[in-house]
């Protein structure tokens, strides 16, 4: 990534709330995200930073679709847990937040094999992914600005996965279109129907998402998991072979999910810092 001085994201900041039609939306996004965004390569050019003017039109897009889609309204909605639909989603328990990474920040566990792929209606599906994403980003500490994501792809149909591949193209775009610079780590297991996907998708991801994008047998992925993307100590859950239990009251209630990840990422705050800023100084 390319240097963003603060003066420059206190720019954007101001021009992005002199557009009348997206100003309400502009506090919704954290000047973190803002630089991460800002800091990017030129799609033209990787030796060269985004233009401005470049950064501006993805976050406007970002912010027009926000207000579009009433997004504040229904995070809102969902933290009150008063969206019928979406808790019926959160009781399913086959997407959910649960612990952070070593960089404090939160991982989204999917478990394809408790989707209910006979009825699977994509429009809900899709709208349950993208309040998950925005209610994660709403609580986030100002210093984190991206997520992770373990996929548990045992349950994929293979001919799903080949004859009607939409619902993963669509899952795809909010990561390319919606939710632009947000993925920091991709973890999958390999499989014929995740490969078959991920060959299907690649000609529409950008190189910087498709190369977040790893796929692992059962083994690799469990050392992938201890080694590279859990906090050191931390064991695996158990359904990949490790002790730890995502407690069912949790993962299949909105309010506790929000707050136990709130929480997680509080508690990690100053210790991922410390991290990081010891690094920096060994470096010097």
């Amino acid at each position: 990534m390319f240097q963003t001085s603060v003066e420059e994201v206190d720019q954007m900041i101001v021009e992005l709330t002199s557009t009348e039609a997206i100003r309400s939306e502009v506090a919704s996004l954290s000047k973190t995200w803002i630089k991460n965004v800002m800091s990017q390569p030129s799609k033209k050019n990787k030796d060269a930073r985004r233009s401005f003017e470049y950064s501006k039109k993805k976050l406007e897009t970002y912010l027009l679709w926000r207000k579009e889609n009433n997004i504040s309204e229904l995070v809102q909605a969902n933290i009150l847990g008063t969206d019928k639909e979406f808790l019926e989603d959160v009781a399913e328990k086959s997407l959910y937040w649960y612990g952070v990474d070593r960089q404090g920040r939160p991982i989204l566990w999917e478990i394809f094999e408790r989707f209910d792929w006979k009825n699977l209606n994509t429009e809900r599906k899709l709208k349950y992914y993208m309040l998950l994403f925005e209610t994660i980003f709403h609580v986030m500490p100002p210093e984190i600005d991206s997520v992770c994501v373990v996929a548990i792809t045992d349950g994929i149909p293979y001919l799903r996965a080949i004859n009607k591949p939409r619902f993963f193209f669509d899952v795809a775009k909010l990561f390319t279109k919606v939710f632009p610079d947000r993925l920091g780590g991709f973890y999958g297991l390999a499989n014929a129907a995740t490969l078959a996907v991920f060959q299907l998708l690649k000609p529409v991801l950008p190189a910087k998402v498709r190369n977040k994008m790893q796929f692992y047998n059962r083994e690799k992925m469990r050392q992938e998991l201890l080694h590279n993307l859990l906090p050191e100590g931390e064991d695996l859950p158990d359904f990949l072979g490790g002790s730890v239990i995502h407690d069912e009251e949790v993962i299949g209630t909105f309010s506790r999910m929000i707050s136990s990840i709130k929480s997680d990422m509080k508690r990690n705050q100053g210790v991922f810092i410390g991290a990081r800023a010891d690094k920096i100084s060994r470096k010097l």
